[in-house]
């Protein structure tokens, strides 16, 4: 993918469009229109350059517009477009369009002369989560992340979709374990993690998880209740009640001006919980 950004670097695109062309999925990008538009007289002007056609395919792949996308694409193979990166294309337009039995073929023959391009190992992840292929897709995303220079949060995020669509929560909370190892502490992350161990019933590691969220950041009222919650499924009321009871106080000495609707909710949420904790309390 960052060849094709260095070879269309010239193009005259609107600012940032390019890069969002090369990384959105098909139907994503609010301004296909004006990409349409911009390229069309960029055609007229380079109608031989092979990548300005392969740019087209991926324009009309944008605007679900199928069948045009292989028109270009078959001109731009015509004028002598590279041949791993027509396939790349070829397999997006494919994938977007319901078919990724046929993308994964595609893809396939690219990895087998190519095997270290991260990019398209992420692709093939996504055909085959589209053929039911879990587990094949969770090996894909995870060389993904492990080729991509800078992988984000939804790439890992995939790979944790991919084995929890194969039936495998733990092997999911090790892949968010994973995807922190090599992106950083990123809380969405952490936060998914957490709701995995609760997912699995493992209550103790779940509240390791929060504390170490909290230690980054233990002013967080959300982050100190969801722990009450936590330390209340586990049966250890006291702690839970404590934790409800810091949550409130956080909130309390928020100022008036970011005391908007969500603190509003939060705080109603919290004070449930705990007299609800309470409750129990009082049984015999």
């Amino acid at each position: 993918m960052e060849q094709w950004t260095k070879r269309w670097s010239g193009f005259a695109l609107p600012a940032g469009a390019l890069c969002a062309l090369l990384h959105t999925g098909a139907g994503a990008h609010p301004d296909v229109d004006e990409l349409r538009a911009a390229h069309s007289r960029e055609v007229e002007r380079r109608a031989d350059d092979p990548d300005i056609r392969l740019q087209q395919a991926h324009i009309e792949r944008l605007a679900r517009s199928f069948d045009a996308a292989l028109v270009s694409l078959a001109k731009a193979e015509e004028l002598g477009a590279n041949p791993t990166d027509a396939a790349v294309v070829r397999a997006q337009v494919y994938l977007d369009a319901g078919w990724p039995g046929i993308a994964k073929v595609h893809l396939d023959r690219v990895l087998t002369a190519h095997p270290d391009l991260a990019h398209v190992r992420r692709l093939r992840g996504r055909a085959n989560r589209e053929l039911g292929a879990h587990e094949a897709a969770a090996r894909d995303f995870r060389a993904a992340i492990i080729g991509m220079s800078a992988p984000s949060p939804d790439d890992v995020f995939e790979y944790r979709d991919a084995l929890l669509a194969a039936g495998k929560p733990k092997a999911a909370r090790d892949a968010l374990d994973f995807g922190a190892e090599r992106i950083g502490p990123v809380s969405s992350l952490q936060l998914s993690a957490v709701d995995l161990a609760l997912q699995i019933g493992d209550h103790d590691d779940a509240i390791r998880r929060m504390d170490a969220l909290l230690a980054r950041n233990p002013k967080n009222p959300r982050w100190v209740a969801k722990r009450g919650d936590i330390l209340e499924r586990a049966g250890r009321t006291e702690e839970a009640r404590s934790a409800y009871t810091s949550a409130l106080e956080l909130l309390a000495a928020k100022p008036r001006h970011r005391r908007g609707p969500r603190i509003a909710e939060l705080e109603r949420t919290v004070r449930s919980s705990l007299a609800t904790s309470e409750q129990r309390k009082e049984k015999p």
